[in-house]
């Protein structure tokens, strides 16, 4: 569950930059109830936007994307009331980059560069190298 000032930060963030983009947004979910006194757990922040999400929405997600924000577009269909969702997140701070550097160290036979071509679109943050470094130096200890 995200804290509270984070979550504020998160939706303060979004919102300026929906607004960049001329989008008018308004606070939903979890958030909206605590804005009224009545909290819950929530780990995202949903803003709701009166746009066409086949192109604006998508604009936004993208503008969201390059500020290193975690992004899930769900596109309209026949069981989605409210035509597109767009959920934003912050970046995790989960084990992922351990478990990479792990999976790598304990792999001595990976072929680095087919790793690299394949992790490249995924590597927004420009963290391969290092995890490799790190895998590398942890792989000479534990020989």
């Amino acid at each position: 569950m995200l804290d509270p000032q984070a979550s504020l930060a998160l939706a303060e963030h979004v919102a300026d930059v929906a607004r960049r983009l001329g989008l008018d947004i308004a606070l939903i979910g979890a958030a909206a109830l605590a804005v009224h006194r009545y909290t819950r757990g929530t780990e995202d922040i949903g803003l709701a936007v009166s746009v066409d999400p086949h192109s604006r929405l998508l604009g936004l997600q993208a503008a969201l994307d390059v500020e290193g924000l975690q992004t899930e577009l769900r596109l309209p269909d026949d069981d989605d009331p409210p035509g597109g969702v767009l959920v934003v997140s912050l970046p995790s701070n989960d084990d992922d980059p351990a478990d990479v550097i792990q999976l790598l160290a304990r792999n001595s036979e990976a072929d680095l560069d087919a790793v690299r071509e394949a992790a490249a679109p995924f590597d927004r943050q420009g963290q391969l190298e290092s995890l490799i470094e790190q895998a590398m130096l942890l792989r000479g200890r534990q020989r």
